[in-house]
């Protein structure tokens, strides 16, 4: 199998001497000041509780019994094992105490780092300079920041871990022809799936690496490349019927009533290009970013249009810059479990996706650097400073970015300050404030988030546990009645309640939610109406009674 990548001509690590280690240590030795203060974070109640904390099956750390759970654990809903036993280790060594957790996740990702490295000195054929142009990115760059500060994303450190692992073999394996290579590749792959199976995409990104920079297309049999990819494939295929069925199974697959098709495509389309705005201006990054109302509107036009102009420019610089084609297609393929097509949850992002797909924005701008100084030398004056000051930003933000993860209540306050609509984001808060017996602040974060989303039953079964803490029980049960009823008068039989609390600004919500739907019910028309006086709102009520 004839390539034209020198891999077994690139120094092996042993020889990695002078510039390109001193580089290595470099990002290494400034990541590690970055990070080093997670060691003294606390668990967040997002996630963390659950699956680390309070979950009985790891409390005794790494034992036989437990190990069994977790190759048959369907816990999450997911299917990772590996990162619960990963999980069961850190008990075993440190306990419930969360900085040697926060230590196990930087240790991951310093040694992410230094596979990113590698995997770039080989594509390059030891260019020290596009290999740690794209590490130090990859290594300091904010929207890494939830993956390593955040225990519960132990699972995308590890699954990347192997990730790299398989692709790095699967590279000396089409220059050596080693079987054994091969072999390796395809047991990191499954160990990547083992630990998140988002790592679905790896033989896509094997086929981009076939055409580019290993360039075995235009001469290795196609019954060769699909010969070698099958294993991979038939993994893959497995990976994604587990997950599917067990997120099914525990509804966390939202149906086209809750998401239409018409909403998720806009979302993907506004998170291909919002995540690329976030590599380049990484301000406004949050834990939990909600959705937003998106419309076939300019801003959507102009983002569909810039995916379909680099897609064309790559395809028509393909001969040219083959790169282009391998990177972008990198980024766009390795994000497509989690563009939100299949909508898994209510996020519509998340800055942990971008950690594996970024890696192909890092391929097209390193190798496009590098060809642009190489035709015009002098441009090497502008590059370097910018990348110094970009990557000292970078920095400054990560810092930052990191401390907000110190505790639950600074995460939250941290994503409502960056999204004021953040109702996901006022809840959390919420219920971290009444962990800590600040009860009048949280009813004050619940009142906010249904100020956002009147109807959230998560919301209003956290207002009603206040409510009732605060010995409130008439007010609670407003809230309760909104978090579980489901006839088909919901709306009017939660107004009315409301009603009799005096709340009636909130009542003429659910009035008004009712009366679309039945026009002609007298009762609700007559509440509607007195609460609009009761608001002095009398315009609005003379509106109504005229209509009716």
């Amino acid at each position: 199998m004839a390539n034209n990548l020198k891999v077994t001509n690139s120094p092996d690590i042993r020889h990695f001497k002078n510039k390109a280690l001193s580089a290595l240590l470099f990002i290494i030795i400034v990541t590690t000041g970055l990070y080093i203060q997670i060691t003294g974070f606390d668990f967040v109640s997002y996630d963390d509780l659950r699956y680390v904390k309070e979950n009985p099956n790891i409390a005794d750390g790494l034992t036989g019994s437990g190990i069994q759970w977790a190759l048959n654990a369907d816990y999450d809903s997911n299917w990772f094992p590996l990162t619960w036993v990963s999980h069961m280790a850190d008990v075993s060594v440190f306990g419930m105490s969360a900085g040697g957790h926060h230590f196990t996740n930087l240790i991951i990702h310093l040694i992410n780092i230094c596979l990113l490295f590698r995997l770039f000195w080989l594509i390059s054929e030891g260019n020290v300079f596009v290999a740690t142009g794209a590490a130090t990115v990859f290594a300091v760059h904010p929207l890494g920041v939830e993956s390593v500060a955040w225990i519960s994303e132990r699972k995308n450190l590890l699954s990347t871990l192997f990730w790299l692992l398989s692709i790095i073999c699967y590279l000396k394996y089409a220059a050596e022809h080693k079987r054994n290579l091969y072999l390796l590749s395809i047991l990191f792959f499954i160990f990547a799936l083992m630990s998140k199976p988002m790592a679905v995409t790896l033989p896509f990104v094997l086929l981009l690496i076939d055409f580019w920079p290993l360039k075995r297309l235009n001469n290795t049999r196609w019954q060769v490349i699909f010969t070698e990819k099958l294993p991979f494939l038939v993994f893959t295929l497995l990976s994604s019927i587990i997950t599917f069925k067990l997120q099914h199974d525990a509804g966390v697959i939202s149906d086209f009533t809750v998401f239409p098709a018409g909403l998720r495509i806009l979302n993907s389309i506004n998170s291909y290009i919002e995540y690329l705005i976030k590599l380049a201006y990484p301000t406004g990054l949050a834990v939990i970013y909600p959705y937003i109302a998106l419309t076939p509107g300019p801003a959507i036009i102009l983002k569909a249009a810039a995916l379909l102009l680099i897609t064309a420019f790559a395809l028509w610089k393909s001969k040219l810059y083959p790169y282009l084609i391998t990177g972008w297609f990198f980024y766009i393929g390795t994000l497509v479990p989690v563009i939100q097509i299949v909508q898994i949850g209510l996020a519509p992002m998340s800055d942990r996706y971008t950690y594996i797909p970024m890696m192909g924005i890092y391929i097209m701008l390193s190798f496009g650097i590098k060809d642009l100084i190489k035709r015009f030398p002098k441009t090497r004056y502008f590059f370097i400073p910018v990348f110094i000051l970009f990557v000292s930003a970078l920095c400054v933000l990560t810092y930052f970015q990191t401390s907000s993860w110190r505790d639950s209540q600074s995460l939250y306050k941290q994503a409502i300050k960056v999204s004021p609509y953040n109702f996901v984001a006022y809840n959390n808060y919420g219920l971290a404030l009444m962990e800590a017996g600040r009860t009048d602040e949280a009813i004050e974060a619940f009142s906010r988030g249904l100020s956002i989303v009147p109807t959230s039953r998560k919301i209003n079964y956290s207002m009603y546990l206040a409510l009732m803490k605060k010995g409130l029980p008439d007010e609670a049960a407003v809230h309760m009645l909104i978090s579980s009823y489901m006839g088909k008068d919901k709306d009017k039989q939660i107004a009315l309640s409301l009603i009799k609390i005096n709340q009636h600004d909130r009542a003429v919500y659910f009035l008004q939610e009712h009366l679309k739907k039945d026009p002609a019910d007298t009762e609700a028309f007559n509440a509607l109406y007195n609460s609009l006086i009761k608001l002095k709102r009398y315009d609005e009520a003379e509106k109504y009674l005229f209509q009716f």
